[in-house]
């Protein structure tokens, strides 16, 4: 697979990269009892907020890579080459290594509904698992300078959280519901 650095923006955004607001995180953080891996982040991001024990940066060809453990992912936005959805190849990534039983448990953010169209060839549809839309618009955040995170703006359209739950135990889903509950509705 290409390196994500060849994607273009996609939706009139200036940017692929957007940043996870803190809240957000910290309801990962709950629903699975920590992250071991953000395969889709720099390091600034990675210290400063998720604080996954491991990740990949662009440089890291996280696409090509075995993951593992508990994973969180924001994947960039924007089209791959072939004018496929960058977040439809993440979402085929992640699928792939949770159903090879490599990723134990995951919380993948989606900037739009746009993926549960996008994957349904994947081996896993994230229509299927428990998912979350939130009530409004996810606030996304940008680095301004190094640590130094704002609010970006908006999506126009509608984001969704999906959780793949531990297959060895069955609180992980009420975990989920729990944490992501306040941020709109959560169907399981």
């Amino acid at each position: 697979m290409s390196d994500v650095d060849t994607l273009n923006p996609q939706h009139s955004s200036a940017t692929n990269e957007h940043y996870t607001p803190i809240e957000i995180i910290e309801a990962a953080r709950a629903t699975m009892g920590g992250i071991d891996l953000d395969p889709a982040t720099t390091t600034s991001v990675n210290e400063n907020r998720v604080k996954a024990a491991a990740f990949f940066t662009k440089r890291d060809a996280a696409l090509c890579r075995s993951w593992s453990g508990r994973v969180w992912l924001n994947p960039p936005g924007g089209r791959a080459p072939g004018n496929k959805s960058s977040a439809a190849l993440w979402w085929a990534k992640l699928a792939e290594e949770y159903d090879a039983g490599r990723v134990v448990e995951a919380v993948f953010l989606g900037f739009t509904l746009e993926i549960l169209a996008t994957s349904q060839d994947a081996r896993v549809w994230p229509g299927d698992l428990p998912f979350c839309i939130p009530r409004k618009r996810i606030e996304f955040v940008r680095e301004v300078e190094a640590g130094v995170f704002v609010k970006g703006d908006s999506p126009t359209h509608s984001n969704v959280i999906v959780y793949l739950p531990r297959r060895d135990r069955g609180t992980g889903v009420h975990r989920f519901a729990a944490a992501f509950g306040k941020f709109g509705k959560v169907a399981r």
